[in-house]
């Protein structure tokens, strides 16, 4: 690992940085989808308020590089349910990672902590949704459903 690099759990004081390095890293998505889902997507992706729930809601990783996050992911503990996954799951969101770092393995390192973290605060399912066009975390760790116990 590069020696400027460390991970950290996020702060709201992050939340700016954090709104950048969504943008930054889904924005490599832009020409593949519709102008709409993409406006769509880069509006929450830019929304603090996003962030802010996340932070508060679970737990946070951050790739810190030069003082500055490059990498990040939320674990969202179960009993928050969405259309996607029920109430008795916990699950990962917002992997990203910035593209000028990407290949580090910093997706791979921030996904195992999520991983490590549900099955420390005994969660018994972890989910993870992604699409078909975010090629590098479909080979990393992928999309799935991981059986904790």
């Amino acid at each position: 690992m590069d020696s400027s690099m460390y991970y950290r759990s996020a702060t709201l004081g992050d939340l700016p940085a954090l709104q950048r390095l969504g943008l930054a890293s889904y924005g490599q998505f832009e020409k593949e989808l519709t102008p709409g889902y993409w406006a769509e997507l880069a509006a929450n992706l830019g929304a603090e308020a996003v962030y802010h729930s996340l932070v508060t809601a679970g737990e946070s990783f951050l790739c810190i590089k030069d003082e500055t996050p490059v990498g990040m992911a939320f674990l969202v503990p179960s009993g928050n349910p969405t259309d996607i996954y029920p109430a008795d799951w916990s699950y990962i969101r917002l992997v990203g990672v910035h593209p000028a770092c990407a290949g580090m393995g910093i997706g791979r390192a921030l996904m195992l902590r999520c991983i490590d973290a549900a099955h420390l605060n005994g969660e018994k399912t972890l989910g993870l949704h992604t699409s078909a066009m975010m090629h590098a975390a479909r080979q990393g760790t992928g999309a799935g459903l991981w059986r904790l116990v």
